[in-house]
């Protein structure tokens, strides 16, 4: 937790020197939370910083590492909560639902992350969908289950990055329904539409 809200840019976490990578960050109006992704033996790097900040100076005389440690409000290892980044409020622990997965690549090859993650969630009974998307540093993929069981699964909230809940597509539009239901819904939508009759109004086609 950084208190106060905007006081420091995010990208400050980003230690690859150390391993130390940003996750995601989410602003608030007290304070902002930043997640990162510490490996194993590496919480060094924060005690190194900290005790610069209590024993050595700036040429200046301030502090070193001043802008940082000041304002730190806290530490906390990451659970759900923290790793979910859906601007919807974070579904019940038992209610099963499709989750969008992002996780950490690294140098590694997307497929590879997809491989891995999948194998060790089947053993959990977690559903992962064969598709994939890759960004640089990131997999995404769909996984069927519940909080709760993701809540659990240390192993597997490791290597994610965010938590997101998945959209529904037009699927049921486009394939589920005949072409006398298809024409209902347009004149459903019809109905609904509200125009402008100016020129210069907006419009989608």
């Amino acid at each position: 937790e950084l208190r106060p809200s905007g006081m420091l840019d995010y990208k400050k976490f980003d230690w690859k020197r150390d391993g130390i990578e940003l996750l995601n960050a989410t602003p608030g109006e007290e304070f902002d939370l930043v997640v990162v992704h510490v490996p194993d033996g590496k919480l060094t790097a924060f005690e190194k910083r900290i005790t610069d900040y209590l024993e050595k100076d700036t040429k200046a005389g301030k502090p070193k590492s001043a802008a940082l440690v000041n304002v730190i409000e806290g530490f906390r290892r990451a659970a759900f909560d923290e790793l979910w980044t859906d601007l919807k409020e974070p579904p019940d622990a038992d209610a099963p639902q499709w989750f969008q997965l992002w996780l950490r690549v690294g140098t590694g090859r997307p497929e590879a992350a997809r491989d891995t993650f999948a194998q060790v969630a089947a053993r959990l009974g977690i559903e992962v969908e064969n598709g994939y998307v890759p960004f640089p540093g990131r997999v995404v993929l769909a996984a069927y289950t519940t909080r709760a069981v993701l809540e659990q699964a240390v192993d597997l909230l490791d290597v994610m990055a965010e938590i997101r809940s998945v959209q529904p597509t037009a699927d049921f539009f486009l394939s589920e329904l005949t072409p006398a239901d298809q024409v209902q819904w347009v004149r459903n939508l019809e109905a609904r539409l509200e125009t402008d009759d100016r020129g210069d109004a907006a419009y989608v086609t």
